[in-house]
């Protein structure tokens, strides 16, 4: 029993004495990053400070997450960018009111993202990640990898460097011997871990490293003093402050409103580059862990962590992947009581924080930092790399450049701009035009008479554009290219642009579709819009004019259209000329006559026989189980109706409506039979001129079908 006990809580108390320590280093290497020059003598009040409120985060996470054994801690981009706040601040006479400065810029930073995780969360916008571009991000995470190089390098030189203070890096011949030794270090920490099995050669590649520094050190007779003197330890001063002797009223008496204010779009940028970081890895452990979880309810606990560690003035704080997925394997199911012992470690690194920094060598917290670069600038240009468009990695690299020549605000910026450039450019590249139709291939729903049907297919009067997507200045300036193109071949009266499936239009669109219109409108013919969504009326009824029309789906439109171009042609009503057997046939028919609005065959009714519409218009609806009424046709004076009914012997299956004063001949099933049997003649050309309607029909039918899959 007692060795059961010890093998379940072995694992645990490993992994996180493993993790405590390395987080312990980790943050001292952060603390003297940020408490330096006039605020070094309180790095190590600063790293106690930080200690706590990572503990306080690792204990909240640790209960409230989804994600059993997460390790958390300080985002690496969150600490560079304000590093670089922190250097751009006033200096202060006073050592103490420096470094409350520095305090309360960590202090707001670390709120500000506890209260935008929460506010995230508790809206449920965490899917927000989804929406802004990845070369972007990744551009952020390159640019954050090259600041902490560059912080590293600076940091075991002992001055700050940057992209733009290059002739500076002339001067560090004289530090070369700490430069060597930092930079085999961070290769050592990012080469061997990977490729060694045990989970302690992070650790132990530290350890080592320190105390063959001290051996060589003693054996060359250099004492504490000299190794300070020379740049290898921190000089915490004659006059450090005790962790619990500090007077807060001397911290808290630099700090300047004013200068936080100022300090406030930077602090928001921290919040937002850690939010995008945060959820990143939320969604990253959720794929290598293969456990599904809500990010908006992780954002929440993440925010509730940093807004308790944000008292103490700790870092912003984020899960960290690699040392999750170490917990994991090494504490097992037990990897939650793990964070609770790395928790521990985190605290008693507070009482050790003096000891740690005093002989902890410099080059070894600059080999974390150059470690946490290289591996931020690797990962990043690796997944770029592989990315499907080389683009991506031009993104990256150009949002890194600006992340260290202007700063973050600037990166995002220009960042957002160029996607947003080359996403246009893109977009407008795209063909908006689904489908193209003319009078030939897209005829309405109106059945007409034989010579109606010839004079519309006679000529190519009709251009018909059914459009997609989002019309813009791009997509606008293309189509009435193509517009233009097509009116100087051939020269087309009317013209519809179908607006079914555009999802909406902005201000350049509605210029250029009102150049379209007076094209159209010079040679003649009428622009119409049809399918056109409530939101987008708005926008577009401001073109409303003579050449302008609306209609509300394209088959009336190309009614319209074809009414318009008949009309024109002064051909619209040829009766006569439409039956030519009418006088053969006018002593076997009965004249009738429909107002507007009446019932011309029922649905449901026996046979009627057949009907020739010598004027007017009927319209045909069937009616719905619902009892509402849907119009499928409308005939023309010329055509023929009721064939269908005659010839199967089956009751009418829809009902039939005069649009207007309309006037038939009515041919019964009995005076078809006598036709044909006292004039075969007559009544074979009769049933050929129906079965030529019927073939016509059904051609439109086909058509009319696949216009409805569009």
């Amino acid at each position: 029993m007692y060795q059961g006990t010890m093998k379940t809580w072995l694992g645990p108390a490993l992994s996180g004495v493993l993790l405590g320590t390395i987080g312990v280093s980790i943050i001292s290497a952060y603390a003297t990053l940020l408490f330096r020059g006039n605020a070094a003598p309180y790095a190590v009040w600063g790293m106690a400070c930080i200690l706590i409120g990572n503990m306080l985060a690792t204990l909240v996470v640790a209960r409230r997450s989804q994600q059993q054994g997460v390790v958390v801690g300080p985002d690496e981009s969150s600490v560079i960018i304000l590093s670089g706040l922190v250097g751009s601040l006033p200096v202060l006479a006073d050592p103490a009111a420096q470094a409350g400065m520095v305090m309360a810029h960590l202090v707001a930073a670390c709120l500000g993202c506890g209260l935008m995780f929460w506010l995230v969360g508790r809206y449920r916008l965490g899917q927000i990640v989804r929406f802004i571009p990845y070369p972007v991000i990744n551009g952020f995470l390159f640019g954050s990898g090259v600041l902490l190089f560059l912080a590293g390098v600076g940091q075991v030189a002992g001055q700050s460097v940057s992209l733009q203070s290059w002739p500076v890096w002339q001067g560090f011949a004289e530090h070369w011997l700490a430069i060597v030794m930092a930079g085999g270090l961070a290769a050592a920490l990012f080469w061997v871990p990977p490729r060694v099995s045990s989970a302690l050669a992070f650790p132990a590649l530290i350890l080592l490293a320190v105390i063959f520094f001290f051996m060589v050190s003693s054996w060359q007779g250099i004492d504490h003093a000299q190794l300070v003197s020379q740049g290898y330890l921190t000089p915490l001063g004659d006059h450090a402050p005790s962790l619990w002797s500090l007077s807060f009223a001397s911290l808290w008496a630099g700090v300047d409103g004013d200068v936080l204010w100022r300090s406030a779009p930077t602090v928001l940028v921290v919040a937002a580059v850690a939010l995008l970081t945060a959820l990143l890895q939320i969604v990253a452990l959720e794929q290598v862990l293969g456990e599904d979880v809500d990010e908006n309810r992780e954002l929440r606990t993440y925010g509730v962590a940093n807004l308790l560690a944000g008292v103490f003035g700790a870092f912003p704080t984020v899960s960290f992947i690699g040392d999750t997925l170490l917990n994991r394997q090494v504490a097992g199911a037990q990897a939650r009581a793990a964070t609770y012992v790395l928790a521990m470690i985190l605290l008693a690194g507070v009482w050790f924080a003096d000891v740690l920094l005093a002989y902890m060598p410099i080059f070894v917290m600059a080999a974390l930092l150059l470690f946490f670069g290289i591996c931020l600038i690797v990962d990043s240009l690796e997944k770029a790399r592989k990315a499907a468009s080389s683009l991506d990695l031009i993104i990256t690299l150009f949002v890194g450049l600006v992340v260290n020549l202007g700063g973050f605000v600037e990166g995002a910026m220009a960042g957002i701009v160029i996607t947003s450039l080359i996403f246009l450019v893109k977009y407008s590249k795209i063909d908006f035009v689904k489908q193209q139709f003319s009078n030939h291939t897209v005829p309405s729903r109106v059945t007409r008479s034989g010579d109606g049907k010839r004079l519309l297919q006679a000529s190519d009067w009709l251009s018909v554009y059914v459009l997609e997507g989002f019309l813009f200045f791009g997509s606008a300036q293309r189509l009435y290219e193509r517009v233009r193109e097509d009116y100087r071949v051939a020269r087309p009266e009317q013209c519809i642009i179908d607006f079914r499936h555009v999802k909406g239009v902005d201000a350049t669109a509605v210029s250029m579709l009102g150049k379209v219109a007076g094209m159209v409108a010079a040679q003649g013919g009428v622009l119409v819009f049809s399918g056109v969504h409530r939101s987008l009326l708005r926008s577009l009824l401001v073109l409303r004019s003579e050449s302008v029309r609306f209609t509300a789906n394209l088959d009336l439109a190309v009614q319209f259209a074809e009414d318009r171009h008949l009309a024109r042609l002064a051909r619209a009503q040829q009766d006569q000329a439409l039956f030519p057997f009418l006088a053969d046939i006018a002593p076997y028919a009965q004249a009738r006559c429909f107002e507007s609005g009446s019932v011309v065959i029922r649905q449901g009714s026996g046979a009627v026989g057949l009907l020739l519409i010598m004027s007017g218009s009927v319209s045909v609806r069937v009616e719905l189980p619902d009892g509402q009424q849907l119009r499928l046709r409308k005939f023309m004076c010329g055509t023929i109706l009721g064939e269908i009914s005659l010839y199967t012997g089956a009751g009418t299956v829809a009902n039939v409506y005069a649009n207007e004063r309309t006037d038939v001949l009515l041919l019964s099933p009995e005076q078809l039979a006598s036709i044909e049997q006292h004039q075969p003649g007559l009544a074979i050309t009769l049933h050929k001129a129906v079965a030529a309607v019927m073939a016509h029909r059904l051609v439109d039918t086909n058509r009319s079908l696949q216009q409805a899959t569009l």
